[in-house]
């Protein structure tokens, strides 16, 4: 999915590596995304439902919504890099089920159902994120809310996450407010 472009209603499953590959600008709307990484590459990596990398268009809103991002071997949703000054949206999304184990790089986190890494401008709200590894990530980044979401059943580290990156030390302003988080 290149830069300003929209995808909606649709069925994406059983690939190789991540479902949705993303950039600056993107709308990713009203689909159903599960079971891809089939060949299990490095969910640190580049693995998973929706990774959307930024960088290129600059400012360009995208927005991440009413989306079901299921059982995918690594994070369900994850901006990584979108530096643009446009705001990221993710809202009104179902993530649920999305797993890994523990690696290298995040040896206690694993991968969330929700992560946003080194990134700006993010709200994430009004979400149901549901038995993922761990819920979701601000990670080295700065200006991100995370309210109204319902996080429940992590089995790993955190239902959310707000952690320093040495990559982008900085991790300033976030808010988080008015989650549920339960088991």
């Amino acid at each position: 999915v290149g830069g300003s472009s929209t995808t909606r209603y649709c069925k994406i499953s059983h690939n190789g590596s991540v479902g949705v590959g993303g950039a600056d600008g993107s709308t990713i709307q009203r689909c159903t995304i599960v079971s891809n990484n089939l060949r299990q590459f490095r969910p640190d990596v580049h693995a998973g439902g929706i990774k959307t990398y930024g960088g290129i268009w600059g400012d360009i809103q995208c927005t991440v919504e009413s989306n079901e991002v299921a059982w995918n071997w690594g994070a369900g949703i994850w901006f990584d890099m979108c530096d643009q000054e446009g705001p990221i949206h993710v809202r009104n999304n179902y993530v649920h089920d999305n797993q890994t184990i523990p690696t290298t790089k995040y040896t206690c986190q694993g991968m969330p159902g929700i992560l946003i890494e080194i990134s700006q401008n993010a709200s994430v709200y009004n979400n149901l994120v549901v038995s993922n590894y761990n819920g979701i990530m601000a990670d080295g980044s700065d200006n991100v809310s995370l309210f109204n979401n319902t996080i429940v059943g992590c089995r790993g580290y955190g239902a959310i996450l707000v952690i320093n990156d040495t990559r982008r030390p900085s991790c300033t302003n976030n808010v988080v407010m008015n989650n549920i988080v339960c088991n």
